[in-house]
């Protein structure tokens, strides 16, 4: 099962101890941020203070402050640890494969059982970044923008091989990135993390449609059409 945690519990040892200066401050950094993601996930980010930080990360107030300035930019750093642990492995792990509702299976199961086997770090990504402030969400923003590049890549690969589906722009891609979020946001709120993988079928459907039907068209207004439409505007004053 995949870690939930940034580092190993507990203090350093006390006393004296062969742990260089590099060592100890990573250590403690690390337990802060871990306290950060965990306190996140119990009580909320707008209810912590530093305080619950330090006793949660059992360090000194004042190595708070040789991290980082305020409780956002510890926030800030937790997420992109984060990001980085859940999403960057996610990435990279698929390959093109011709058959459409194959690939949206392998890529939904991925992320989804990513996120289960770590309850806290995913409620982080999901749901806590909104309450982050805007340089958080900036940050959600780009992650998704990360995985929506990734998605358009996998489509111009798929494209590549022969395989009958149609291009996909960056826009539209986010908005399977935005498919596959909003029903995670609801199940990890009401049920938590542990069963995202309950919508693995309904989330493959949902990206393989995406993916593979070319965005509708609006029709062309007929030439008849737009001389009513003009005739209209001629005939309103306030148009």
């Amino acid at each position: 099962m995949a870690q939930d945690t940034i580092s190993p519990p507990g203090p350093l040892p006390r006393g004296r101890h062969r742990l260089s200066r590099e060592a100890v401050r990573a250590s403690q950094r690390n337990r802060l941020l871990d306290a950060m993601v965990h306190l996140s996930a119990e009580h909320g980010y707008q209810a912590l203070t530093i305080t619950h930080l330090v006793e949660r990360a059992r360090v000194a107030r004042r190595t708070f402050y040789e991290h980082f300035e305020t409780k956002e930019a510890c926030f800030l750093a937790a997420f992109d640890y984060t990001a980085e642990q859940i999403i960057t492995p996610l990435l990279g792990a698929f390959d093109p494969v011709e058959d459409v509702v194959e690939r949206a299976d392998a890529y939904v199961a991925a992320m989804l059982d990513s996120l289960a086997t770590r309850p806290a770090l995913a409620r982080m990504l999901v749901i806590e970044v909104g309450a982050g402030g805007p340089n958080a969400i900036s940050r959600r923003l780009e992650m998704h923008r990360r995985i929506a590049n990734a998605i358009v890549e996998l489509n111009t690969q798929t494209r590549a091989l022969g395989v009958h589906v149609p291009p996909l722009t960056a826009n539209r891609a986010l908005a399977i990135v935005g498919a596959l979020i909003e029903p995670m946001h609801a199940t990890i709120h009401d049920h938590g993390a542990e069963h995202l993988p309950h919508l693995h079928p309904e989330l493959t459907t949902i990206v393989a449609l995406l993916i593979s039907q070319p965005p509708h068209q609006a029709p062309t207004p007929s030439r008849q059409q737009r001389a009513d439409s003009e005739t209209d505007r001629g005939r309103d004053p306030d148009w």
